[in-house]
């Protein structure tokens, strides 16, 4: 399932849905407030994450502006159960958080906005050594550099420099 934002990107994105609702708020580290843009997964298991998830309902999204989004649906789910959401964008470390599904719509970490750290430039779910090295490798770069890498540019200021580092 897929949902887009509305044409002018602003806040908050409704997609049309069924059934009971999910509402969010992402924040990804090192960006400015008004520029939280990105693909974002958002999976959803029954209880308690494992290492080894089965996704009752997932979705791919296009998270605005804002960093919120409502109406995401949870069709086919029980209310008053438990349920995990997981939250990954590229170059952030996955996220869960856990709720009791509501019969209409339910508030992802209560209202306040969930926070996505941000380094993981190899997409191992581990910000490290092996993380830093493809950050240098960019340091310096534009988006018309040879070695321009768009993950790297944490803060989307549109150069690679310390700021991301």
């Amino acid at each position: 399932m897929s949902a887009s934002p509305s044409p002018s990107g602003e806040s908050p994105t409704v997609a049309t849905s069924f059934g009971p609702t999910l509402t969010f708020k992402v924040n990804l580290e090192g960006r400015p407030p008004g520029n939280q843009v990105t693909k974002l997964f958002v999976g959803i298991a029954e209880g308690s994450l494992n290492s080894n998830p089965k996704f009752l309902l997932s979705f791919t999204i296009d998270l605005p502006a804002s960093g919120e989004y409502s109406n995401l649906s949870l069709a086919g789910l029980n209310p008053g159960s438990q349920y995990t959401a997981l939250l990954k964008s590229s170059a952030q470390i996955a996220t869960s958080s856990a709720f009791t599904m509501s019969p209409t719509t339910t508030n992802l970490g209560s209202g306040e906005p969930i926070n996505l750290i941000s380094g993981d430039l190899n997409e191992d779910n581990v910000v490290n050594s092996a993380d830093y090295s493809v950050a240098q490798k960019a340091l310096g770069a534009t988006s018309k550099s040879a070695n321009w890498n768009e993950n790297t540019d944490f803060n989307k200021d549109g150069v690679i420099n310390t700021f991301d580092l």
